[in-house]
């Protein structure tokens, strides 16, 4: 079987031939790579101290245009442990609930009504643990990968299927009919597959196109890896690489580069020898690299920079039409970065909105950045909100910008 092959470090030479946002990279067939500068943001003095007791605002709070809350609801059968991801659908809400062991996914609707939970275990239709999650829009189906294999089931948590492949993997993402995979360490030595391989399969898994890592020190791929549904496909990307790739359908091309000062690695790869040595320099250099999380919301994308030096945390949003870019920069002296502003590290994005929860340890920190933009009834979910309910979601909005 033919399987078409791209090596990513090739691409990752071209990306240097990205001059301005509409240059096109050599070797992608009219694909152009847009390059992102984010330089004022790197270079901005202003930091939001966590290590206070409340914030009260948000950097860039006159650019957000709504703001929602959904409430999930709570009772035996629903209680969350943690959101580790969250999908919307037309009419339901999927949610990793990566903490419980019992029932690691469970199923809402739009209106935080609990419906059904996939639940934990080793049987046929049970999952021992989630290692990663997608949703098939078009089918209506939830796929998830656990030590048995990949679990199909309706978006009710109907049981479907479990096929168990023979290729290890830590994300995978549905385009259409096709799936994508991003392979781990470690595979099968009677395989065919290289450690690290992104490929895509048709729904009998067969393959139908494959592309190759960059070449360096493979403990690092594992770090930070993000998967995220953008409007051109599937776009990935992690963490120290400065550049965001896609799927489109059809083949995978470097989609943006990000351009900053005070890059400790110089937007080259990584020069270190393992995950700790990578992990060592990011703490003992004062600089920034990129921290490998990617969303995108119709028209408006998130990046997010570190400084673990000084354990700031760099949150950037950009207007994909004008090109303009907005930003909150966060610390906390006495620990790693905590997420006490709701428009920080989303979770996921819905249409025009990015996703982010808030729990009842955080609902005082969060009340007076999210009093401005809320409806009287949304306003009193957040405050009559009690230390044993689930977690909220929170969808915002940015106006263009």
């Amino acid at each position: 079987m033919r399987i078409n092959i791209i090596y990513l470090s090739i691409i990752s030479i071209l990306i240097n031939s990205c001059q301005g946002n509409n240059s096109n990279v050599k070797g992608t067939s009219d694909v152009s790579c847009v390059q992102i500068d984010l330089t004022k943001a790197v270079e901005d003095g202003n930091v939001t101290d966590l290590g206070k007791s409340e914030i009260t605002d948000i950097a860039f709070a006159d650019k957000i245009e709504e703001v929602k809350i959904v409430s999930l609801e709570t009772n035996d059968n629903s209680l969350l442990y943690s959101i580790n991801d969250v999908f919307f659908t037309d009419n339901r809400i999927i949610i990793n609930n990566k903490g419980d062991g019992s029932a690691p996914i469970k199923v809402f609707d739009n209106n935080g009504k609990y419906i059904a939970s996939i639940k934990g275990g080793n049987g046929p239709s049970e999952v021992a643990g989630i290692f990663c999650m997608t949703v098939d829009y078009k089918n209506k189906q939830i796929l998830a990968y656990h030590p048995a294999g990949i679990i199909y089931t309706t978006l009710d948590a109907e049981f479907i299927k479990n096929d168990k492949p023979d290729w290890y993997f830590l994300e995978m993402a549905v385009l259409d009919d096709k799936l994508m995979f991003k392979t781990t360490e470690n595979q099968n030595p009677n395989g065919y597959y290289s450690d690290y391989t992104i490929f895509v399969k048709d729904r009998d898994y067969n393959n139908l196109y494959a592309a190759l890592p960059p070449r360096y020190n493979k403990s690092l791929m594992s770090i930070n890896t993000s998967v995220a549904r953008v409007q051109e496909g599937i776009a990935f990307t992690k963490m120290g690489i400065d550049t965001v790739y896609c799927y489109n359908g059809e083949k995978v091309y470097p989609m943006y580069n990000l351009v900053y000062s005070n890059s400790i690695f110089g937007g080259k790869q990584p020069d270190v020898e393992d995950g700790m040595d990578f992990i060592d320099r990011l703490t003992a250099e004062n600089g920034y690299t990129y921290f490998g999380f990617f969303f995108e919301a119709s028209n408006t994308q998130y990046f997010q920079l570190t400084n673990l030096y000084h354990r700031e945390a760099l949150h950037v949003y950009r207007n994909k039409e004008t090109g303009n870019i907005i930003w909150n920069k966060e610390t906390k002296e006495n620990g790693y970065n905590t997420l006490n502003t709701f428009a920080n590290v989303p979770i996921n994005t819905c249409g025009d909105y990015f996703i982010s929860s808030l729990g009842y340890e955080y609902k005082s920190q969060h009340l007076k950045c999210l009093r401005p933009f809320l409806s009287p009834e949304d306003l009193k979910k957040v405050e009559d909100m009690t230390e044993d309910d689930n977690p909220m979601l929170i969808l915002y909005k940015f106006k263009k910008f």
